[in-house]
């Protein structure tokens, strides 16, 4: 009878359509059959030597009875001396019809258990020796075959010679601890036997094998139900295997579905090459695209041996290798943390190919004298783990408190378990292929896991993480909004949303609106000009960049307009008690009110209670005195209060010049007002006859007419009408006269009767005389004027009488005198000359009287002119003013002579000189351009009041004090006697030019190298940089000046010049910090460097500059910026060679305040150089830079240079929220890996390799 027993592998009812028709096409198109049958041998025989031999077998009909309890024993008995009475007991298992060729049969038995530990070995094979004991495998064993429908043998193996798992018969275990013999005729067969033997070597000794039963699976068992596994082992020693313990041969353990066991591999403590492997047995072929999965681990401490470099998983199709691979090279980071704790973990591998079988081997560490083992829980097989194809993501972000629907893709006819945990844990849903895991709301991030495994079947791929980040909670209240006014313009922003994910937009709710007038922004501004007051409420939506959003509902009340009427306050005076003034009460809005001022004057204070204004002001201005009232809604107003402050109104006073009645006066500036309120206007009363005041000017000029002392009063008006007026005194003097006397004629040679010249009048105070010309024997007294003597030669004569008052003024007359003789000499009037214009030549009158020839002579010629006394003419160029008496002496034949004067007047003309503009704080150069050369000229400098000369010199050449204002200068010029009218001068004042920026204050270099300096400044100005805060040469003269190289610290300073030559009132200094270079670097690391703050930064610094170019791997340079300041801080690390474009440099780095200081870390950037060509610049969070956590806050970035290179450069911008610093310990290259020529490879033991590699230019290679 055929027994036949089907499992059929769905677990339960399919639930869902779309699971139904995913099946039914499945099982259309016969890609896979989703149940397998065990054909059992239904008929047993025993076999005898003869027909009429005792049975060996006990209870024969159990080997087909399928039950794991019941079984046929075999006996064999060793017999006696020379094996008397020995036998074999054996049985035949037939099919019900032939079994098709390849197709195996398991027969499971129990023979003595360390013999079959040794069996299962595999490749042990005939190396099974002593077991335990006196038992000998060689003398008790069991024979198995496959016999042809015909009954002979197709195949058979003694278990004397031991099996070999790449032949067609095996000894396995199923999960159960179960062994089976499988055994695969290459034709068709339908019968296998079993024989226990015991030979003559065991005397008197009995032995046993117990047959439960045998069969066949047909069908696909894609649930690999039925799974088998045995070992290999090569160079262990049977005491190795310790074949009579069971920890060793536990090797269902991998196969069990029990994650808590495992079997452990390991060659034990060797010295010596040998390995183990567990195999896996699998029913039927797998897909191309399933995976193997292995569980397992170790100790940590085999780990860090790197004991899975020797651990190798080998897929077979039969007995052909199709796959292989070490384990090292699917273990990541996060895969060897785990197993560095301890943890068992699960690694897939993806042959890519159809397989049947699984090999894990492990080969013994050589050099390692510790017991090597793995503990491998699992060895299965399942669909590829899921994947995740665009636009299905494994890292969903999603809202607070939402569900995230999470998908992944697998192949058709599979289905996705979604779990919460990476390892055990129970399933939260299983969905058929690609169907989608709606999560509950979440408001934490979480990590979910996804397996995939055929519908129906247990097995499960490894669970991949999905990632579900929950954006930050909004949080965003509403309340009642400042109340708003109708028909005033109202804007309030809304208090923002916090939380969620910063840049936030702004909406009304559906269903919402505003009040009339007013619009609500996406920034969450409302504003507008509402129209109508009433009470009204309305919600606003915030959504933030990630899609989230809240909602909040506010309230705003529109009330009537709140009003303050404005108005003009009374004008005030600086120092005066100003009087009280009430501020009226507003009107509108919602009471009570509250009252606020701003822009109060000076010594002036508002009282909030009363509204009043008092106080005393200190300091002038127009003011508008701002005052805001707010009502009991926080609705507010402001109304503007003007309020003019000015200083008391004075006109100062001033000593003006004396005038001259009939003579120009000197014009006199009347000092300008101060206080009050510009412009004024200036009128003057009480000048002297003949002056004129002009107002525009403030200057006083004209010709005095009328002698006085004048109390001239001058009023200044402002702008506002208030007067002040200051008297200022002049005082007029008649012009001081000699009045005209007659001098009666005198004789030559007779006494002469005195002559009292009459006084002079004018002037001031008493007079002091003066003769000249006087005739040869008369004299002049000055006390009592009188003209008296002898005169001793006849003639006309003209004598000069000079006089001068307390003033220092002067006047001359001449007075004619004639002494008669018998010569006679006429007098005339002589034109007046200019000092320095050609006097047009004069003929002198001729003598009469006396006997001719005559002969004449003169003196008292001014300087530079000259007398001809053939022509009696006086010409040439007065280089000398003044009066001038000029005698002519006639003399006769006879020797008789007469002398006549003759009075010259030679003036000279005002000075001309130019305007002057200068910068301020400087004085100004005034030149005369009307200068005559070698004439006798004096020059005099007045100030714009001033009658005495500040300045006198003969050059015409004037330096005037410091101006820093427009100012009034005068010149005039006295040469002799002679004084010129008055020049005034305007100098006017240029501003100085304004301080330059510097862009790099604060700059750190080591010894030798150069810094560059950078400024800005203002258009229209030129720059110049010097090595000293004053005087001094430029050393360069661009807004860009690189030092020379430096070998100590060092201060260059920069100074701006306007456009009109005005330097700027000081230098700006830059420091640059010269720092010596410490120890000795590796020979790829920078070596120096160039550091400097950006911008003009009071909080930020530099610290130990050079300390990331020693040769101290844990010194650092660190830059800190302040608090959001617009500051850089850069260094230049300078390599010693120029690098090539494919090395990578790899700069180190660290963060004070650790690497959480995210909004720091962004702020990076990386630039590599050549001199001062950009190579590349990459941001550190950049995708071209690698990133490598060092410890602390340390870390290291890596980023490829890309073109040739001599140095890298970190900039470090500063955040808005706090002081930021930044650690460089230092940049190193790393140059590339050279090309293997010849690597891994396989050599016999005791022979060479031959490793051959071509190095990157510039580098060498070591082993």
């Amino acid at each position: 009878m055929m027994k036949i027993f089907t499992s059929q592998s769905h677990k339960g009812t399919i639930r869902c359509a779309l699971a139904f028709a995913i099946i039914t096409l499945l099982t259309f198109f016969g890609s896979v059959s989703y149940a397998q049958t065990k054909n059992y041998a239904n008929s047993v025989t025993e076999i005898k030597p003869f027909s009429f031999s005792p049975s060996r077998v006990d209870n024969i009909n159990n080997a087909i009875s399928t039950s794991d309890a019941n079984f046929a024993t075999l006996n064999s008995y060793g017999g006696v001396a020379l094996g008397a009475g020995s036998y074999s007991g054996g049985i035949n298992l037939k099919f019900p019809s032939s079994v098709a060729a390849n197709k195996t049969t398991y027969i499971r038995i129990d023979f003595d258990q360390s013999a079959l530990n040794g069996l299962l070995g595999g490749t042990l094979g005939g190396l099974v020796a002593d077991i335990v004991g006196t038992l000998v495998i060689g003398n008790h064993q069991f024979e198995v075959g496959a016999l042809r429908p015909n009954g002979t043998t197709i195949l058979s193996r003694s278990s004397a010679s031991g099996f070999d798992n790449n032949s067609n018969i095996k000894i396995v275990k199923d999960k159960n601890g179960y062994t089976f013999i499988a055994i695969t005729p290459n034709e068709i067969y339908d019968q296998v036997y079993v024989v226990d033997r015991t030979t003559g070597l065991l005397l008197t000794t009995t032995g046993k094998t117990n047959v439960y039963y045998a069969y066949t699976i047909d069908g696909n068992d894609n649930c690999d139900l039925n799974t088998y596994a045995n070992f290999d082992a090569e160079g262990i020693s049977l005491d190795a295997l310790n074949l009579a313990g069971a920890e060793n041969f536990d090797f269902q353990k991998v196969i069990d579905n029990d994650k808590n066991s495992f079997y452990n591999l390991s060659t034990g403590v060797l010295g010596v090459a040998a390995s183990k492997s567990v195999n896996v047995y699998f029913p039927t072929l797998s897909n191309t695209t399933d995976n193997i999965n292995l569980r397992f681990r170790t100790s940590p401490a085999l780990v860090n041996l790197k004991l899975f470099d020797n651990l190798r998983v080998t897929a077979y199709r039969g007995n052909t290798p199709v796959y292989s691979a070490a384990a090292s090279s699917l273990l990541g980071l996060d895969l060897l943390g785990l197993l560095n704790s301890g943890q068992a973990v699960t690694v897939p591998f993806a042959p890519g190919v159809a397989f049947d079988r699984v090999s894990v081997r492990l080969s013994t560490l050589v050099s390692a004298n510790v017991t090597q083992y793995v503990e491998i829980y699992d060895i299965s097989r399942s669909p590829a783990f899921p994947t995740f194809t665009a636009p299905i993501s494994n890292a969903v972000n999603i809202c607070y408190n939402t569900s995230a629907n999470l998908q992944a893709t697998t192949a058709l006819g599979n289905q996705l378990i979604w779990y919460d945990v990476a390892d055990g844990g129970n399933a939260l849903s299983t969905q058929t292929y690609n169907g989608t895991f709606t999560t509950p709301a979440l408001t934490a991030n979480k990590t979910y896991y996804v397996a995939s495994r055929r519908a129906g079947c247990t097995a499960e791929s490894v669970r991949v993480p999905v990632t579900v980040t929950v954006n930050p909670i909004i949080n965003f209240a509403g309340g009642t909004l400042t109340n708003a006014t109708s028909g005033s313009t109202y804007n309030k922003q809304i208090s923002p949303a916090t939380g969620g994910t910063p840049g936030f937009t702004y909406a009304l709710a559906a269903g919402s609106t505003l009040p009339a007038g007013l619009t609500l922004s996406t920034t969450g501004d409302i504003a507008g000009r509402p129209t109508l007051a009433n009470n009204y409420s309305f919600s606003i939506v915030a959504t933030d960049t990630k899609g989230c959003s809240a909602t909040a509902t506010y309230t705003l009340t529109v009330t009537e307009p709140l009003t303050l009427v404005p108005g003009a306050l009374p004008d005030g005076v600086t120092n005066v008690s100003y009087p009280t003034q009430i501020i009226p009460a507003a009107t509108g809005g919602t009471g009570p009110y509250t009252y606020a001022a701003t822009n109060v004057p000076a010594g002036l204070t508002f009282n909030e209670t009363t509204r009043e204004i008092t106080g005393t002001p200190t300091v002038p201005g127009n003011n508008t005195v701002l005052v805001t009232v707010t009502d009991a809604n926080g609705n507010t107003v402001t109304s503007n209060y003007t309020l003019k402050i000015t200083d008391p109104l004075v006109l100062p006073p001033a000593t003006l010049a004396n005038g001259t009645t009939g003579t120009n006066y000197t014009p006199q500036i009347i000092p300008a007002a101060t206080g009050g309120t510009g412009p004024y206007t200036y009128a003057a009363t009480g000048l002297p006859a003949g002056l004129t005041f002009t107002p525009g000017t403030r200057a006083i000029a004209g010709t005095p007419t009328l002698a006085g002392t004048y109390p001239v009063s001058v009023t200044a008006t402002d702008a506002d009408g208030k007067t002040v007026t200051t008297v200022y005194s002049i005082t007029i003097l008649d012009p001081l006269v000699l009045p005209p006397t007659s001098l009666a004629d005198g004789t030559e040679k007779v006494v002469y009767p005195s002559q009292t010249i009459l006084p002079a009048t004018g002037g001031s105070g008493a007079y002091t005389y003066v003769a000249s010309n006087l005739p040869a024997g008369i004299t002049f007294d000055p006390s009592t004027r009188s003209i008296s003597g002898t005169p001793a030669q006849a003639g006309n004569y003209s004598i000069l009488i000079t006089v001068t008052d307390e003033g220092g003024r002067t006047a001359s007359r001449s007075y004619p005198l004639a002494v008669i003789g018998t010569l006679n000499l006429p007098s005339i009037t002589l034109a007046d000359g200019t000092v320095g214009t050609a006097y047009p030549a004069r003929t002198l009158p001729a003598v009469s009287g006396g006997t001719s020839p005559y002969t004449y002579t003169a003196t008292g010629l001014p300087q530079g002119m000259t007398f001809n006394p053939n022509t009696r003419e006086i010409s040439g160029t007065p280089i000398e003013g003044g009066t001038f008496g000029i005698s002519l002496t006639a003399t006769d034949a006879g020797g008789n002579s007469a002398t006549t004067t003759y009075t010259l007047n030679v003036s000279i003309n005002a000075p001309i000189v130019a305007s002057a503009t200068v910068c301020s704080g400087a004085g100004a150069t005034l030149s005369v351009s009307n200068l005559i050369s070698g004439a006798n000229i004096t020059y005099r400098l007045y100030s714009s009041t001033g009658n005495t000369p500040i300045q006198t010199n003969t050059t015409g050449i004037f330096n005037t004090p410091v101006v820093t204002t427009q100012t009034t200068f005068y010149i005039d010029a006295v040469s002799g006697t002679a004084v010129s009218s008055k020049t005034s001068v305007v100098v006017s004042v240029n501003p100085p030019a304004t301080l330059p920026t510097v862009a790099t204050s604060n700059i750190a270099i080591n010894v030798g190298q150069t810094a560059t300096l950078t400024a800005t400044f203002d258009a229209g100005n030129t720059i110049a940089w010097y090595e000293v805060a004053t005087g001094g040469n430029p050393v360069g003269t661009s807004a860009t000046f690189t030092t020379p190289a430096l070998s100590a610290t060092k201060t260059y300073y920069a100074q701006t010049t306007s456009s009109a030559g005005c330097p700027s009132t000081s230098r700006v200094p830059v420091t640059v910090t010269v720092v010596p270079t410490s120890g000795t670097t590796a020979c790829n690391a920078a070596g120096s460097q160039s550091t400097a703050i950006t911008g003009i930064c009071i909080a930020c610094g530099i610290t130990g500059a050079g300390n990331s170019t020693d040769a101290n791997p844990n010194n650092f340079t660190r830059l800190t910026l302040g608090v959001g300041v617009g500051a850089t801080g850069v260094q230049q690390l300078i390599f010693p060679n120029v690098g090539v474009a494919t090395d990578s440099i790899r700069v180190n780095l660290g963060l004070p305040g650790g690497l959480a200081d995210v909004g720091v870390l962004n702020n990076i950037t990386l630039t590599v150089l050549n001199g001062t060509t950009v190579v590349k610049s990459v941001q550190i969070n950049g995708g071209l830079l690698s990133l490598t956590l060092l410890g602390g806050g340390r870390f290291a970035s890596t980023l490829v240079a890309g073109g040739a290179y001599d140095r890298v450069q970190v900039s470090f911008g500063g955040v808005v929220s706090a002081v930021s610093s930044l650690d460089i310990y230092g940049a190193t290259v790393i140059y590339p890996n050279p090309t293997i020529i010849s690597g891994a490879q396989s050599i016999c033991a005791g022979t060479t390799a031959k490793l051959s590699v071509t190095p990157v230019t510039g580098t060498t290679v070591s082993y």
